[in-house]
């Protein structure tokens, strides 16, 4: 019995030097596995004998290494953290980026909308007031026709006419006296 315990001791100290200290926290199974076909060839070879079954159950390592693999593993998983973390802030940034490009194009399209908006309105008032103009001049030139007025007669006509429309907001005029001469006294 000694020797099978003493080939078997050997057998799992080289073959676990086959492997680092992490892999024994990652992958007990592979490993364990992996004793197991070594024990099977050589007490296979030697000892005539066959081993059914391995399990790893308990991993000894220096408090440093351990310490050193814990450190490592608590690391990884923070690189693991701050990925995710980058992943997420990327796609937050790409939504953002697609909401302000969906705003731009609303700005855009309202901007447009509203300057189409007034120049339709500005083209409305412009015809409008050609049209009033067209009839008034065409109304004047009648009504000089009928009443034999001359040009200068009608533009007088019109130049009091004005006057007296808007004499409750006009300012007051000065017909015939220079605007340099009056002095404002307050």
């Amino acid at each position: 019995e000694l020797v099978y315990v003493n080939n078997a001791r050997a057998v799992i100290s080289n073959t676990a030097c086959n492997f680092s200290a992490y892999t024994f926290f990652n992958d007990k199974q592979g490993i364990a596995a992996a004793m197991q076909k070594e024990l099977n060839r050589k007490f296979g070879d030697s000892l005539g004998a066959y081993v059914e079954a391995l399990q790893i159950s308990n991993v000894e390592l220096p408090d440093v290494f351990q310490e050193a693999i814990v450190t490592s593993i608590s690391t990884k998983q923070n690189i693991t953290r701050s990925q995710r973390y980058l992943e997420n802030m990327q796609v937050t940034f790409a939504q953002r980026v697609m909401v302000a490009e969906q705003e731009l194009t609303q700005t855009v399209a309202i901007a447009n909308g509203t300057a189409k908006s007034r120049l339709e309105a500005a083209a409305a008032s412009a015809t409008i007031t050609a049209q009033t103009v067209s009839a008034e001049m065409v109304a004047f030139l009648n009504l000089s026709q009928a009443l034999g007025m001359t040009p200068s007669q009608t533009l007088d006509y019109l130049w009091w006419d004005e006057l007296e429309a808007g004499k409750d907001t006009a300012k007051d005029f000065l017909v015939g006296i220079n605007p340099a001469a009056f002095v404002n006294q307050k």
